[in-house]
C-alpha cells in the first residue's frame, strides 16, 4: 500500500466529505480524474495493478500524467486535513508560527508580533510547554527588531516554561520507557521493575509541589505514572479507588479536551481492567461501554488507538462470564487484522482466543492458535519471558492432548531456546514447570508417583507476581489430587 492510498484509509467519513467539498472547489474541468482516482484507492484495501488504473484514467501506457495526478492528489489530501483540523489547538498554534514567520519575513512587525500573541495565547491555554518554548526563544530575538516588546518579560517566561517543560520530559521519558515495556510483555516479564522504582522517585519529586496542582497537564501525567505504579504493584483496589476519583475528578473540574483526550481514554481503560481484575464484572463492563462512547467524542480521534483494548476488556469480561461470546468477539478482532502490518497487540488476539478454546477442552483448536501466531513476525521481538510462557502454555495444552512425544521434542527446544533466562531467578518457575511436564509425560502413573508429587510441590511453592496464560497452581492441584495449595 503507497503513501497516498496509506493516507487515504486513514480518513474518516467526515474528512472523506471535506476533501470532496474542497477539491470541487478548483477548477480543473468536467473531466475529474482527481476524483476517480481518490475513489479507486479508497475502494481498494489491498496492492493494485497500476496499469489498469492508467488505462482506466488516460486508455494509454505513458505513466507521467498518472505520476503528477498522483502528486497531486496528495498535495491536494494534506492540504485539505489541515484545514479541516486548523482550530484543533495543536494545528492553530502552527498555523499562527506559520504567519509569524511569513509576516517577519515580509518585514511587517506589526502583523508579525500580532501572530506571536495569538500563538502564544493559544499555546498557553492549552498548556503546549513545548511550542511555547519555540515562541518564548522567537518573542527574544524578534524584540531586537521590535521595540515594543519587552525581551526582559520573555525571558523570565521561558525561564518558567522551562521548569515546568523540564518536569514533564523527566515523566514523559520514563512513562514512555514502562509503556513500551507493558507493550512488549503485557505483566509478562520482571524487566521494568527498576523502571518503576525511578518513577516513584520522581513522583515524590513533584507530588508535594502545590504549584503543580493548578497545572492540568502535569496533574494527568502524574495520574497515569500513579496508575501505572498501583497496577505494578497489582494493587486493584488502590488502582481502582484512584482512578475513579481521578476520572471523576477531571469531569466536575472540566479538565478533559480534545488534547488530552488520550489521557481520558487510558484512565478508563485502567479503571476498566482493575475492576476485572476485582471480579466485579458488571462495574467493568459498564465502564467499558463508558470507554467505548468517549472513543466517539471529537470525531472518533483516538479510536483506532483503544479499539483493541476496549474489545479485549470485553473478552477478558466475557472468557468468564460467558465464553462462547468472548470466543465470538476474539473471531471479529481476528477477521479485521491485517496480518501485513500486525502491531504486537494483535498477538494477544490469537494467544487468548487458545485460551478460551482451552477453557471449553477444544485443544486442537487452541493449538492452532498459538502455531499461527508464531508464523508472525512481531511475535519474534516479543519479550522472551512472555515467548516463553506462551511456550509453557503450549506443552500444557498438548498434555491434555496427550501428544507426549510431542511435549518431549519441544521442551528440549525450548530449553535450547531459552537457555540463558532459565537459568535466571525470575524463570525459576518456568524451569520447574517444564520438568514437571516432560516427566508427567514420561510417566503413567505420575499421581501417585513420590518424585513428581515432590516437583509439583515444590513448584507451586514458587511465588511469582508475573501473571500466567494457565494458571500453573490450578493445572497442578487438578492433576495431583493429593496436593494441597
Amino acid at each position: 500500500m503507497n503513501i497516498l492510498q496509506s493516507i487515504i484509509h486513514t480518513l474518516n467519513k467526515e474528512e472523506q466529505r471535506y476533501f470532496k467539498i474542497y477539491i470541487s472547489r478548483m477548477n480543473y474541468g468536467k473531466d475529474r480524474k482527481d476524483i476517480s482516482l481518490f475513489d479507486m484507492l479508497r475502494e481498494n484495501n489491498e496492492e493494485f495493478d497500476e496499469n489498469i488504473v492508467v488505462a482506466t484514467l488516460y486508455g494509454t501506457k505513458d505513466k507521467n500524467s498518472y505520476y503528477r495526478l498522483k502528486n497531486r492528489l496528495l498535495t491536494e489530501v494534506n492540504k485539505s486535513l489541515i484545514l479541516q483540523h486548523i482550530e484543533d489547538d495543536e494545528y492553530k498554534i502552527q498555523y499562527y508560527y506559520s504567519l509569524f514567520k511569513l509576516f517577519d519575513a515580509k518585514k511587517n512587525k506589526e502583523v508579525a508580533a500580532y501572530f506571536l500573541k495569538q500563538m502564544e495565547k493559544t499555546a498557553s491555554a492549552s498548556e503546549n510547554y513545548q511550542w511555547l518554548d519555540i515562541l518564548y526563544s522567537e518573542a527574544i530575538n524578534f524584540s531586537l527588531k521590535d521595540t515594543e516588546i519587552n525581551p526582559i518579560e520573555y525571558i523570565n517566561k521561558r525561564a518558567e516554561n522551562y521548569e515546568k517543560l523540564n518536569r514533564l520530559r523527566e515523566m514523559d521519558q520514563v512513562l514512555a520507557a514502562i509503556s513500551y515495556q507493558l507493550k512488549i510483555s503485557q505483566n509478562y516479564s520482571q524487566k521494568k521493575n527498576d523502571i518503576f522504582i525511578l518513577l516513584e522517585k520522581i513522583i515524590e519529586k513533584y507530588s508535594e509541589d502545590t504549584s503543580l496542582k493548578k497545572d492540568a497537564l502535569f496533574t494527568i501525567k502524574l495520574c497515569r505514572a500513579v496508575s501505572l505504579i498501583l497496577l505494578q504493584k497489582e494493587d486493584y483496589k488502590g488502582l481502582k479507588e484512584f482512578t475513579e476519583k481521578a476520572y471523576k475528578d477531571a469531569l466536575k473540574q472540566k479538565i478533559f479536551n480534545r488534547t488530552n483526550h488520550d489521557s481520558k481514554l487510558q484512565m478508563l481503560t485502567f479503571l476498566v481492567n482493575a475492576l476485572f481484575k476485582l471480579k466485579d464484572y458488571k462495574n467493568s463492563l459498564i465502564y467499558a461501554d463508558i470507554l467505548k462512547k468517549a472513543m466517539l467524542e471529537y470525531d472518533k480521534l483516538h479510536y483506532q488507538k483503544y479499539e483493541f483494548f476496549y474489545n479485549n476488556t470485553l473478552v477478558i469480561n466475557y472468557s468468564v462470564i460467558d465464553i462462547d461470546k468472548a470466543i465470538d468477539i476474539l473471531k471479529k478482532m481476528q477477521e479485521s487484522i491485517d496480518k501485513k502490518h500486525m502491531v504486537f497487540y494483535d498477538v494477544f488476539t490469537y494467544i487468548n482466543l487458545s485460551l478460551c478454546y482451552y477453557k471449553k477442552n477444544k485443544y486442537d483448536d487452541a493449538i492452532k492458535q498459538i502455531i499461527k501466531v508464531k508464523t508472525f513476525d512481531v511475535y519474534k521481538n516479543a519479550d522472551e519471558h512472555l515467548r516463553l510462557k506462551i511456550d509453557i502454555a503450549e506443552q500444557i495444552i498438548r498434555f491434555e492432548m496427550t501428544d507426549y512425544e510431542i511435549i518431549d521434542y519441544r521442551i528440549q527446544q525450548i530449553k535450547r531456546e531459552f537457555k540463558k533466562l532459565l537459568t535466571s531467578q525470575e524463570a525459576l518457575r518456568e524451569n520447574e514447570m517444564l520438568k514437571l511436564l516432560l516427566l508427567m509425560s514420561k510417566t503413567p502413573d505420575f499421581a501417585i508417583n513420590k518424585k513428581l508429587l515432590k516437583i509439583a510441590k515444590e513448584t507451586i511453592a514458587i511465588e511469582t507476581e508475573i501473571e500466567e496464560f494457565i494458571d500453573y497452581n490450578e493445572w497442578i492441584l487438578k492433576k495431583f489430587k493429593n496436593l494441597s495449595a
